[in-house]
């Protein structure tokens, strides 16, 4: 590897130690001020200097020049470059040095150039297209279209080929573009120059529309859409476009967009069984809730499929202590209370099992909670035998109106013929004999400590 050649690739990005060229600032002596004239003077030197710092660089760029010049004679552009196996052009891309591209592709155009790999299979598109080099990604497509419309009758499909080139993770160019929220103009251009291409997953399953929603880019998730004819949009474990965008971060533009122009995606699980409804009720994303149920209510009455942990959103915001989105569900879905999980709880079961006082709170001031309090779930227990063990805390609180005001019936039996009452008897008892041994524990410790002492 040529160190001079590298670094003129690499443009002004990095100057080995030695070459820093700062700037002259004039320096004002005490002499200078007895002797206005001499600033004059030191003006006239320090012009100079500059015109001289100007004259020396020129000079390193036309050695610049000549050492690509002698480079491209000699047939060497395809060679690897550096230890990563980058040519001179990948090298030149990856820094943004437009200078040397545009040099390397009128002096040299080969597609076979285009196609160079790195030793991540990468192409000089996809390191221009990463870094966010929009003039260089032009460049590049335009050079490869040039050699498509001379090569006509051979076949031709450099540009195509180089934009659909997949690296060793199978990212395109698009893939790594859309990682980069500054990439917005990059992304605009791949997908313009190739509106037809699928862009299929990588080895992470996961496609540009999807990376783009995951990451939150509403901007990009809206270039693709629009510019693309059929984006493939799936990602890991089954999920989809939506599904990130449900479950990412707080800003629904993303969600917005993707109902609008897949409204199909609502209803698609992933591999648990969820639909991005559930996500967003799991992540307390309101708005993105609100959206869905606006597009379609009979997502609220979708349960997850997987095989015995059967839900519905509401259960699960229930069991996350998530209020609001309960209250967004049933607005919307005013009878989705009646539903149950797998296990055959109601939503007070589920608030109970999981101590979530604010939505036990909240459902105690719903009217339906009498319809609610006396169900039994396929272990034949009502919320009355849940909450009989319970008399701690807030929770102890919650017990007591439970118990008391909302007209539960205290002797129904479960599958093991208990009743609330015989629960909460039992508990009580333990906790009287715990709190005995306790008690009689202190006092022979005491009584100890007291004979050994006095």
């Amino acid at each position: 590897m040529d160190p001079k050649l590298y670094r003129g690739a690499m443009g002004d990005k990095e100057k080995m130690r030695g070459e820093e060229k700062p700037e002259l600032v004039p320096q004002i002596s005490w002499s200078s001020r007895l002797f206005p004239w001499i600033n004059w003077s030191n003006g006239r030197d320090t012009e100079s200097s500059k015109q001289k710092m100007r004259g020396k660089e020129n000079e390193d760029n036309d050695d610049d020049v000549l050492n690509l010049m002698r480079c491209i004679n000699d047939q060497q552009l395809e060679l690897p470059f550096t230890s990563n196996k980058n040519t001179i052009l990948h090298v030149a891309a990856q820094f943004g040095n437009q200078k040397y591209v545009k040099i390397i592709l009128e002096k040299s155009p080969l597609p076979s150039l285009l196609r160079c790999l790195n030793i991540d299979d990468e192409t000089p598109l996809h390191i221009a297209a990463r870094e966010g080099h929009l003039d260089i990604v032009i460049a590049l497509i335009e050079c490869a279209k040039r050699l498509d419309h001379e090569e006509v009758e051979s076949g031709g499909g450099a540009a195509m080929e180089m934009l659909r080139a997949q690296n060793k993770d199978n990212d395109t160019a698009l893939h790594m573009a859309v990682r980069n929220p500054r990439n917005l103009d990059v992304v605009k251009w791949l997908t313009k120059e190739d509106p037809e291409f699928t862009h299929p997953p990588n080895n992470a399953q996961e496609t540009p529309l999807y990376l783009a929603a995951e990451r939150q880019h509403s901007d990009m998730v809206s270039m693709i859409l629009k510019n693309c004819t059929s984006p493939a949009y799936s990602g890991p474990k089954g999920q989809t476009a939506l599904h990130a965008a449900a479950t990412s971060g707080w800003q629904s533009e993303s969600t917005k967009l993707l109902l609008e122009q897949k409204p199909g995606l609502i209803k698609e699980t992933d591999e648990y069984g969820c639909i991005p409804l559930h996500y967003a009720a799991l992540h307390d994303n309101k708005d993105k809730v609100k959206l869905m149920l606006e597009k379609d209510t009979s997502v609220a009455y979708i349960t997850t499929g997987k095989e015995g942990d059967e839900k519905t959103a509401l259960h699960i915001a229930a069991a996350h202590g998530n209020v609001d989105i309960m209250e967004k569900l049933l607005l919307c879905c005013p009878d989705c209370w009646e539903m149950v999980n797998s296990k055959g709880q109601n939503v007070l079961h589920i608030a109970l099992d999981t101590e979530q006082v604010e939505v036990i709170e909240y459902i105690l001031k719903k009217p339906w909670i009498i319809c609610l309090i006396n169900q039994k779930d396929i272990e034949g227990n009502t919320p009355l035998h849940l909450v009989a063990p319970i008399s701690r805390g807030d929770m102890g609180k919650l017990w007591a109106k439970l118990w008391v005001e909302c007209s539960g019936d205290h002797e129904a039996r479960n599958n093991k013929n208990e009743t609330p009452s015989d629960i909460h008897e039992k508990v009580r008892i333990l906790t009287l004999t715990a709190y005995d041994m306790f008690s009689h524990g202190m006092h022979r410790t005491y009584h100890n400590v007291e004979k050994h002492t006095f």
